[in-house]
């Protein structure tokens, strides 16, 4: 019995150049070979009665149908899996969210230090001020480059909060004499920042990054609170480790620009400072 369907597979080259023709002729061949056989010839010639014609036509049509059902296959050709191209995620033109600490100490002074009757005190000793340094930052990949550098652009709020002490020989009061205050700062930047990143090796990244904005202030000591604000830059640096293509981890040094801070009437003064950081960030 001859099967419904044949698929054969194979090259191109056998389907297109054997395959179809050597099928696309197989009624034929089975017509032909009919004819000549001598079940044709008895059917036909030796018995020529209409009843023996109509089982044998019967049977040739059954015959001639299977062909015909075998070429169309052929010519139909075997079945092929069509499989979708996959496309990779954009590494660029996404959006992203981090965050990092880091600390840094830094130098305070303060030329005179206004007490409680309003007048000024000379010669206190301020000690260097430690921050701890808190980051928020969220932004979006550009799809440009610069010199070979992927270009970004993020918003950042950043969080300092630190501590110094601040001493004096005399101090005016109902016990003069050597006093001590602790005097606490705390300063809440926000800068609009470009970020400029390339591959180094592997899955490790080299970034630098540059911002500029505002900054708001607020110092503390001997029970009285001042607050004000004044012009704030920085600048980073350092290496990106790509766990996936979503998550980083991130380690580098920062620049802060200080010096140009206000903290009210109280006349405390910060000079620029270099700080360590590590941190996470999150690509969407």
């Amino acid at each position: 019995m001859i099967p419904d369907k044949i698929f054969i597979r194979c090259h191109s080259f056998w389907r297109n150049d054997l395959y179809l023709p050597l099928f696309g002729a197989f009624p034929g061949v089975i017509l032909f070979g009919a004819m000549r056989s001598p079940t044709f010839f008895n059917y036909f010639v030796a018995n020529p009665t209409e009843s023996t014609h109509n089982s044998f036509a019967m049977k040739f049509t059954a015959l001639i149908t299977t062909a015909c059902s075998i070429t169309a296959t052929a010519f139909a050709g075997g079945s092929k899996e069509v499989i979708a191209p996959t496309q990779s995620a954009p590494s660029l033109g996404g959006w992203f969210i981090g965050g990092t600490y880091g600390q840094l100490e830094t130098e305070g002074n303060t030329d005179a230090y206004y007490g409680e009757q309003g007048g000024p005190i000379p010669g206190p000793s301020l000690d260097k001020f430690e921050f701890d340094m808190y980051t928020l930052h969220i932004g979006r990949d550009l799809g440009t480059q610069v010199a070979g550098f992927d270009l970004a652009a993020y918003l950042e709020v950043g969080f300092l909060d630190g501590e110094s002490r601040l001493s004096f020989d005399s101090f005016p009061g109902p016990t003069p004499g050597p006093t001590t205050s602790d005097v606490d700062a705390e300063i809440i930047p926000i800068t609009v920042n470009l970020k400029l990143e390339r591959a180094l090796f592997g899955p490790v990244n080299f970034y630098l990054t540059g911002g500029l904005g505002y900054a708001f202030t607020e110092a503390s000591a001997f029970g009285a609170f001042e607050s004000g604000g004044g012009f704030y830059a920085q600048a980073s640096a350092g290496l990106i480790y790509n766990v996936n293509s979503e998550l980083e981890l991130l380690a580098g040094g920062r620049w802060l620009h200080l010096s140009s801070l206000d903290f009210g009437n109280d006349p405390l003064e910060l000079d620029d400072a270099f700080a360590w950081e590590a941190g996470v960030r999150v690509n969407f």
